[in-house]
């Protein structure tokens, strides 16, 4: 093979090389830019969905204070049905047994981790444990929920019946003067009802099973909302080390 061809070879070679080589550039270049969008979309998905778990948390503080504070009347209503030296019933009864029957339900918001789940930016997430906590998270906000609606559906099918029956619902005191300025004058209160409570039926045993039940199904949702308090924060605390890294 003469000087020139053995030149030309070697030449070839070097620019396919570096034909090759730029190739292989171009192509890490994009990936390195597809991994770039990536990275600046699960940002903007992350830092969504920390602020609806901040405002979740705070919902679920309200509703655990809520929800605790109906227990607590409960145990004032329990205290005054089991007092034997107590013939008539106490002129605020009818609205302590109405807060009572005042259903707080948490809104937890989940919009932001279904559109990062819908996305495809969730796979995006590095961190095992953060990605499992999340997880663990939605369970638990699902279950808040089931318990939620038990309550609703016991309350309908379980302790209306007997409210209607030998309560006067109206002087519950579930009308607020301050909802009902707000609502520009078109709603109006409910004047005193012409009847009364039924004593009698109040301080029976049926009703007392009632209201442990009511109180049993308000306890429920106190210990999921504990549950989802935690759940909440660990998510919370290993999301923003995430942000921090991206």
């Amino acid at each position: 093979m003469s000087e020139s061809q053995r030149i030309a070879w070697k030449r070839l070679t070097a620019e396919g090389a570096a034909i090759v080589a730029s190739i292989l550039l171009a192509f890490w270049i994009d990936a390195l830019w597809d991994r770039h969008v990536e990275q600046e979309d699960l940002l903007e998905y992350l830092l969504a969905f920390e602020q609806e778990l901040i405002e979740s948390r705070k919902d679920i503080e309200l509703a655990l204070a809520l929800s605790t504070e109906v227990l607590r009347t409960t145990d004032e209503a329990f205290a005054v049905l089991s007092d034997s030296n107590q013939d008539s019933l106490p002129g605020s009864f009818a609205e302590t047994i109405g807060s009572i029957y005042k259903i707080h339900s948490p809104d937890l918001n989940t919009g932001a981790y279904e559109d990062m789940v819908s996305s495809g930016n969730m796979r995006l997430i590095g961190n095992r444990t953060l990605s499992d906590r999340i997880k663990q998270y939605m369970q638990t906000v699902s279950s808040v929920r089931t318990v939620n609606q038990v309550l609703w559906d016991t309350y309908y099918s379980l302790q209306v019946p007997y409210l209607k029956d030998h309560f006067v619902i109206s002087d519950f005191g579930w009308e607020s003067a301050e909802e009902i300025e707000d609502a520009a004058g078109l709603l109006t209160i409910t004047p005193k009802g012409p009847y009364s409570i039924d004593s009698d039926a109040v301080k029976t045993q049926e009703f007392w099973n009632l209201l442990y039940s009511w109180k049993e199904a308000y306890s429920d949702q106190v210990r999921r909302l504990v549950v989802a308090r935690e759940d909440c924060d660990a998510v919370l605390e290993l999301l923003q080390l995430e942000i921090e890294s991206l």
